[in-house]
């Protein structure tokens, strides 16, 4: 299928501009402490070519090499690509150098999975990066029910060509199901989240469902259902939908203790709806403990400590994730809004604008470095972001902020009205940042109050978000982050 030139040329570009900042992390965290050969033993495991008669087995595909590379994480020794960027290849097609080298791999697994009913045949070959050659190739032909040993046979025998050696399993048996049927589903699941959309998470939940329906045991299932509620009810700021995701979290590490996914989403429904910075603390460290190099804890973790006013810890462990994960939006939109926090505009805006280069059609990134752009007084830059906001709350929300800064009242007040009208029940936090930033500190307050009353979970940022700085002073806003647990 041939590529527009323009838009290949943007895929080596966002490449090669992921490439050169994750070589310039990856030096900075061998120099805090990385062992030598640490290189040599790593591997990016990429997303599975469906070679099915129908090609309708994707999400079996790519849930294979999705476990597979969870497996392999589990090695102490080995440096294994996180997901979000080893998969960035299924729709950037790049050469295996070109991918070793924006990863910072020494090699790729690469496969094919051909599914017939019951019938799997997989293929994977593992490829030195430097020269193009095999290390190791193997063909499978197996059963439905046998993908997981098939699964084992593939991780040992990668690691032992890696001269590492694959743990015992560290999940119990609830990790994992014998139900071929309620595995088909948890693919499913995996396939429709990392869409990363509503309506995405929405049918990923939905297939969690009928996974944990065919097997009560099956404890990433109920992990994998936390993690698609927790993000409807970020993205929809429904509060049952939050406690929902709660559950599922409690019954996952009921049955796996050990679910880093399950202690991560709980440990950030923890903080945005029930304010438990000590138990959010617990989850996090916990998981840290389990799974020191996973990018999303990093991530999330620092989520927890910007929040509690630790904002250069929050940095660092933003750097290390997009180090670890260099292709993903979510870690540049951290990266970049911690840096902004941290007041540090100019590398804030390097992070957001690489960030957008890889995934354009963030718009979380985009209302970032908009930000970034109203606090060193660029309104005209802020607004020129406005278009191209996918949804309409970043694009009123800069708006109606910008217009403001440039003078054009009346422009400001269409967006205001229409923020009010549209977002008054799930935008509460925002409309009070938009009024702080605005000058107006009393209708900034109401919203503010409101926004903990509707337990928008946003408002766990009020302590170091610096459009909110012209409320610090005011009694009404103490009063707010002492509820919040933050007055400290």
């Amino acid at each position: 299928r041939s590529v527009a030139p323009w838009a290949a040329g943007a895929a080596l570009a966002a490449l090669a501009l992921a490439g050169a900042w994750f070589l310039h992390e990856r030096t900075r965290v061998a120099a805090a402490g990385a062992g030598p050969g640490a290189a040599e033993k790593s591997v990016a495991v990429l997303a599975f070519a469906d070679l099915s008669e129908k090609h309708d087995q994707e999400y079996f595909s790519d849930g294979l090499a999705e476990e597979l590379l969870d497996t392999l994480a589990q090695i102490p020794e080995l440096r294994v690509a996180a997901r979000t960027s080893s998969f960035y290849f299924k729709q950037h097609p790049a050469t295996v150098a070109e991918i070793a080298r924006t990863l910072g791999v020494a090699h790729v697994l690469e496969g094919s999975v051909r599914k017939a009913g019951a019938s799997v045949r997989v293929s994977v070959q593992l490829i030195r990066a430097d020269d193009g050659f095999d290390v190791w190739a193997r063909t499978f032909d197996t059963d439905v029910k046998d993908v997981f040993r098939v699964q084992h046979e593939i991780a040992t025998a990668v690691a032992g060509a890696l001269q590492a050696r694959l743990q015992p399993p560290a999940h119990p048996a609830g990790q994992t199901t014998t139900s071929p049927e309620a595995h088909d589903e948890y693919l499913i699941g995996l396939r429709f989240s990392n869409q990363a959309t509503l309506d995405g998470f929405r049918r990923a939940a939905a297939a969690y469902r009928r996974a944990i329906g065919l097997d009560r045991g099956y404890a990433a299932a109920y992990a994998g259902l936390a993690y698609a509620e927790a993000n409807i009810a970020d993205l929809t700021k429904d509060v049952p939908t939050y406690e929902s995701a709660r559950a599922q979290a409690d019954e996952a590490l009921r049955l796996d203790p050990a679910s880093v996914v399950a202690l991560s989403v709980r440990g950030y429904v923890r903080i945005a709806i029930g304010h438990d910075w000590a138990g959010s603390t617990a989850d996090f460290e916990r998981a840290t403990a389990l799974d020191p190099a996973s990018p999303m804890v990093q991530r999330d973790y620092g989520f927890l400590l910007a929040c509690l006013g630790r904002v250069q810890e929050a940095v660092a462990l933003a750097r290390r994730s997009v180090a670890g994960d260099p292709l993903s939006d979510d870690g540049w939109s951290h990266l970049g809004l911690f840096l902004a926090h941290a007041g540090d505009y100019a590398a804030a805006r390097t992070a957001l604008e690489r960030g957008l280069t890889v995934h354009p059609e963030s718009d979380s990134t985009r209302y970032q470095l908009a930000i970034v752009d109203l606090l060193e007084g660029h309104a005209d830059q802020a607004l020129a972001l406005a278009p191209a906001f996918v949804g309409d709350v970043g694009r009123l929300l800069v708006t109606a902020m910008a217009q403001h800064d440039l003078g054009h009242e009346a422009e400001s007040r269409v967006a205001i009205d229409r923020l009010l009208a549209d977002h008054g029940q799930d935008g509460a936090y925002d409309i009070a940042t938009m009024f702080a930033w605005r000058g107006d500190r009393e209708r900034a307050l109401e919203w503010l109050e409101r926004a903990y009353r509707q337990r928008d979970s946003s408002i766990v940022l009020a302590k170091v978000d610096p459009l909110l700085r012209p409320l610090r002073r005011e009694a009404r806003f103490g009063a707010v982050l002492a509820n919040l647990g933050l007055a400290s």
